[in-house]
């Protein structure tokens, strides 16, 4: 960030911060960097996006590690100069961090492993998966059939939080397949594919859709549907701030109509909103800015007791407001100075009036606090820090989809 206040230069570029191996994929740098930037919006910024780094591969190395999270630290740092740029107000820049000439093992043109796994089954007529891992790092699913277990044919694509395909809707012809699930990673992240399960269609049965001598040979369309993608599967903020994300719906199968938004598994006194509230979807996709607000600790207390725990005793608050009048009394008399009006004084004797008032009212509370107390303080309506899994939900009518994203408040 020095870059953009230095004489010499035109600009700056970020690279990466490795002050926390063990945390987030440097957050905090590149908001710094950011912020810097957008100060200096006439000079020239290259943000930066990068999966991990590991020098402990390179002979000149200090055994410094940021882990790749499992696909985390490259989506989250992509996706965070998404928080300070936007279609209407660009970066200009956005560079591809990587070490590769030394071979610490950060490129990303082999794919960035998101440790996905993907496990199917077939129940009657309907092939489910589970997944292990992250399913934010998940675009959507391809169901594959194949008679010889080498070459494979789609039968149709289901969105990330959708887990079933029905068989008959795929008009396969009688025969013994082989039916494969890949799990198709966000841009640069690995796709991971099921092993084989075995799905016999009877001789002589035609299903649903015409069917055909190869796997997909009359596919119809599947039903209509909503696609979520959420291209940041992780927020993070700082106590009492505010994070937001992008969530981009596509259309399935011709589905139509009005889509609403809600939240789940938020932390205690942290809320959702949504801009717009609700997107119509139709022949082209939509978007809407997720926002996740925090709050910050509130503490509020009285003075119950002196330090070394005597008792508060209330002389003080008939004596402050005396002291308080006697001052200004003086003010009043000093010589080379205006002496008050018989008005003033009135004014002035009320004014002492309420401050006494207010002193009786603060030394009788203080009197019956526990001894040896110096102040009572609670914190309140604060949101926990730690990490959570929040589950953002696009619903139409009986259609609905969910995305998880990580949300961690520091």
């Amino acid at each position: 960030a020095g870059g953009f206040t230095s004489l010499d230069t035109d600009g700056g570029f970020s690279w990466i911060g490795l002050g926390d191996p063990t945390g987030s994929f440097g957050a905090s740098y590149l908001d710094y960097f950011y912020q810097i930037a957008q100060q200096h919006s006439a000079l020239q910024t290259f943000g930066s996006g990068y999966k991990g780094f590991n020098d402990t591969l390179a002979a000149w190395g200090s055994n410094r590690i940021m882990p790749q999270n499992c696909g985390q630290n490259w989506l989250g740092s992509v996706a965070e100069a998404g928080r300070y740029w936007s279609a209407a107000s660009q970066l200009p820049f956005l560079q591809v961090v990587t070490w590769n000439d030394y071979e610490e093992g950060s490129e990303v043109e082999s794919g960035i492993d998101n440790c996905v796994s993907v496990s199917a089954s077939v129940s009657g007529a309907t092939l489910a998966w589970t997944i292990a891992g992250l399913e934010s790092t998940i675009d959507h699913y391809t169901v594959f059939a194949s008679t010889d277990g080498q070459n494979l044919a789609s039968l149709g694509d289901t969105p990330a939080g959708t887990h079933t395909f029905n068989l008959p809707a795929a008009g396969l012809a009688s025969g013994n397949y082989s039916l494969y699930v890949k799990a198709v990673g966000m841009p640069s992240l690995t796709n991971k594919m099921s092993a084989a399960v075995p799905y016999s269609v009877a001789a002589g049965v035609t299903q649903p859709g015409g069917g055909g001598s190869q796997p997909g040979g009359g596919t119809p369309p599947a039903s209509p549907g909503i696609a979520l993608s959420v291209p940041s599967s992780s927020v993070n903020v700082a106590q009492g701030q505010s994070g937001s994300f992008t969530m981009i719906l596509t259309p399935q199968a011709g589905f139509q109509g009005t889509v609403n938004f809600s939240c789940s598994d938020l932390p205690a006194n942290a809320q959702c909103s949504f801009s717009p509230a609700n997107v119509a979807l139709g022949s082209t996709a939509g978007s809407t800015t997720v926002t996740i607000s925090t709050h910050a600790a509130t503490v509020v207390g009285h003075l119950l007791r002196w330090r070394g725990g005597r008792p508060a005793s209330p002389w003080w608050a008939f004596g402050a407001p005396g002291f308080g009048l006697a001052g200004m009394l003086i003010w009043g008399r000093r010589p080379g100075r205006r002496r008050l009006s018989k008005s003033g004084l009135q004014s002035l004797a009320a004014a002492a009036g309420a401050l006494a008032l207010v002193g009786v009212l603060a030394g009788c509370g203080a009197t019956g606090s526990p001894a040896g107390s110096n102040a009572s303080a609670q914190a309140a309506s604060a949101t926990p820090k730690g990490r959570y899994q929040v589950t953002v939900t696009a619903a139409s009518g009986t259609v609905s989809q969910s995305a998880n994203v990580t949300l961690s408040v520091q």
